[in-house]
């Protein structure tokens, strides 16, 4: 512990940060890319008493998102990921909230989906629909804004 000088936290889930903080050098920093829905449950002295720095960042455009992956490319960054079709979505949604699969990130391949159009996700029996939650800052697109051809 206390070993790394930066962690980029892209969990857009509900999570503690604090054992994320305990994790950086003096100086260090989190920086957080992912939005939990709720806000975070954290004292000033874990940030202030310990001097770690607490930071946040919008993804980017395609511009920073190049310079990040030739960044991560020429360092030998890279991430644990279980590449996905998109009809098993609801399947790792499950895994995600058992934590069944705590070091990794679902990355959905959409390849196929692209230029096949007759697809359609796998129902899941633990996944209730009316159950789901919308991020409170999330801002949902109207129905008004659909094309025609593409509303429910």
């Amino acid at each position: 512990q206390k070993t790394l000088h930066l962690i980029i936290d892209t969990v857009s889930a509900q999570h503690d940060v604090v054992p994320l903080l305990d994790c950086l050098k003096t100086d260090g920093t989190l920086c957080m890319v992912g939005l939990p829905p709720e806000d975070l449950k954290l004292h000033a002295f874990d940030v202030v008493g310990k001097r770690r720095n607490l930071a946040g960042s919008l993804i980017g455009g395609l511009r920073e998102t190049q310079e990040m992956l030739d960044f991560c490319g020429s360092n030998g960054i890279s991430a644990d990921i279980q590449l996905i079709p998109p009809t098993k979505l609801n399947h790792a949604m499950v895994a995600l909230r058992k934590n069944a699969s705590p070091n990794r990130r679902f990355v959905i391949d959409i390849k196929e989906q692209m230029t096949d159009g007759d697809w359609e996700v796998e129902p899941d029996a633990e996944i209730k629909v009316e159950e789901q939650k919308i991020h409170p800052k999330a801002k949902v697109c109207p129905q008004s804004a659909v094309h025609p051809a593409q509303r429910q």
